[in-house]
């Protein structure tokens, strides 16, 4: 049984440097604890309701990134059991430069 979670990844130059944004939407019945790994940090959201968005931007301090995936990890209970998701977010190359 999977969560119904859906993640995508975006890319935006901020002063130079490549920042990532992932958003991770909540669609379950259920709330949701969500972690969301890249490269460049983490970041833990816990009890994200049913329809709504957990998004975190990370700086990669870097001016041009290779096309990549951020992990995006939904758990949660669905009928007394507990349930774990994995979601990949890919995101293209980027360059500020």
């Amino acid at each position: 049984m999977a969560l119904a979670v859906t993640a995508s990844a975006t890319s935006r130059c901020i002063g130079g440097k490549v920042v990532l944004t992932v958003t991770a939407q909540n669609n379950a019945t259920v709330p949701v604890d969500v972690t969301v790994a890249t490269s460049y940090g983490s970041k833990r959201f816990t009890a994200v309701a049913p329809g709504k968005n957990a998004s975190a931007a990370f700086s990669t301090r870097a001016p041009s990134i290779p096309a990549g995936e951020i992990t995006v990890t939904a758990t949660g209970a669905v009928d007394g059991t507990s349930v774990k998701s994995v979601i990949p977010a890919p995101y293209a190359a980027r360059s500020c430069t």
